[in-house]
């Protein structure tokens, strides 16, 4: 309700600039944010509120300033973690005084190797694992994310943790990995700039991938458009895309391989590279 009436007042003027207020319940009301059952808190609330907060802070997060003023206890240290590992400012209303205890953005350097690492299972993590927290706490790796704090669950399932959806999170912020059929690598490692970047912004991109991606002769093709931009790809066992050929200037060469090949019945091995977001450099991820 104070977010309604906050949002209602649209735009509003101060001394140096000017502010304006938004509020969206549909996307901004965290379902089960609440601390009267821990189950719906640690699988549903938690993990909404982060994936919320990194939708704002993708869009500009040179802007967002955590407010820890207020709000369930058990949220404010994920906030605090958050705004840390996401380089955030942190606002605080200090006490009884009508000052505001400001904390910056800490320049903080987080080692991503171990988030690389076990890359694919924090992404099988995401959307939830049959099976008792005791089971899954014993098999590797899945027992080192336990040990880190990684990793949530109960009886009946297990989930990436809030602190998982935030590393994640920070690291797909600077990065994409895609998984490549290994008899492709080379030919990948010097691919042009412009495929990159099709790959990292949209092929990489759920939604964009499935949005575009085409049954072509029983191959399933991200068709980029109006362009020559074409790229195959297969699903491993764990539902991930692995690219198994791909086109970027030769249309006639992309027709070609269409009418001459069949996919493969199951995914190859394959290689996992990199691509940094800014600058579009790829390199191999070493398991």
């Amino acid at each position: 309700m104070e977010a309604q009436v906050v949002s209602a007042m649209g735009k509003y003027r101060t001394e140096h600039s000017t502010l304006e207020f938004s509020f969206h319940p549909e996307r901004d009301c965290i379902p089960a944010l609440q601390v009267n059952r821990r189950q719906p808190f640690v699988f549903q609330g938690l993990p909404a509120l982060v994936r919320r907060l990194n939708e704002i802070v993708d869009g500009s997060a040179e802007q967002v300033v955590i407010n820890c003023t207020s709000g369930f206890r058990a949220v404010v240290p994920y906030l605090s973690a958050f705004a840390l590992i996401r380089g955030l400012r942190v606002v605080y209303a200090f006490e009884e005084a009508a000052e505001l205890l400001i904390i910056p953005a800490v320049p903080l350097v987080l080692d991503m190797n171990k988030v690389e690492g076990y890359l694919p299972y924090l992404e099988s993590l995401e959307n939830g694992l049959e099976g008792s927290v005791e089971v899954w706490s014993q098999k590797k790796p899945y027992a080192e994310l336990a040990q880190s704090g990684l990793l949530e669950g109960d009886e009946d399932g297990v989930i990436l943790s809030a602190l998982g959806e935030i590393l994640l999170a920070r690291y797909r912020s600077e990065y994409v990995t895609v998984r490549v059929d290994k008899r492709k690598a080379h030919e990948f490692q010097s691919a042009t700039p412009d495929i990159l970047r099709v790959i990292a912004k949209k092929f990489a991109d759920d939604g964009k991938r499935e949005n575009k991606t085409e049954t072509k002769g029983h191959h399933y093709v991200y068709d980029d458009g109006n362009n020559c931009y074409r790229i195959y790809y297969v699903r491993d066992t764990d539902g991930f895309p692995v690219i198994y050929q791909f086109f970027h200037s030769n249309h006639a060469e992309y027709e070609r391989f269409l009418r001459n090949h069949t996919p493969p019945e199951k995914a190859p091995p394959a290689t996992t590279f990199r691509i940094s977001l800014r600058d579009l450099t790829v390199e191999e991820v070493l398991a």
